[in-house]
């Protein structure tokens, strides 16, 4: 960081904007030539060193008092949080209708969650009711290097409410749904 930039913040973070209410003549003169000071300081800054010096400055009604422009905004996080994941995730199953309540939908999305992301860090135990209507115990995984697979296909985009998976009895690529989905273990 510019030394004449953090000396110039440290002025401006000390500055008392109020010198001018005081009723002593030498508190106020002295109030008005520091800030005649700094003004001029500030004035004589390019774009780059402003945008350094705003992110100095602790108190934004002297960064206004100053007229510092305000610090960019810093990037908003690309990806959802994990949470919103979930909550649209389940907003999605429930306006498919194949939950009868959303709190259904929302416990269907946690455990959606908690086997995907087993499936990704390891190997997942978990159980689910097949189409015929049996459950069924599986162990699978998802996880690069616990299985080799070729694809034959491109890969199409799957529904919210699919998970698929690599079996690791039957290898091969398998897949349950959600709304059937029983229990889930890491």
């Amino acid at each position: 960081m510019n030394n004449k930039i953090e000396t110039l913040a440290t002025a401006i973070n000390s500055f008392n904007t109020l010198y001018a209410m005081t009723s002593i003549h030498a508190k106020y003169q002295a109030g008005r030539s520091e800030d005649n000071r700094i003004t001029a300081l500030v004035e004589s800054l390019n774009e780059s060193e402003l945008i350094e010096l705003a992110s100095l400055i602790e108190d934004e009604s002297k960064r206004k008092y100053f007229r510092i422009p305000a610090p960019a905004p810093k990037p908003a996080n690309e990806e959802p949080s994990a949470k919103s994941a979930i909550f649209s995730n389940a907003w999605s199953m429930f306006k498919a209708e194949l939950f009868e309540t959303f709190g259904e939908a929302l416990a269907a999305s946690w455990k959606r969650s908690k086997l995907v992301t087993a499936l990704k860090t390891g190997v997942a135990y978990f159980e689910f009711i097949t189409s015929k209507g049996e459950p069924r115990k599986a162990i699978g995984t998802l996880r690069n290097g616990n299985f080799s697979y070729e694809s034959k296909t491109p890969k199409k985009k799957s529904k919210i409410e699919v998970v698929k998976y690599f079996d690791l009895e039957r290898q091969g690529f398998r897949a349950c749904r959600v709304d059937r989905l029983l229990t889930v273990a890491a």
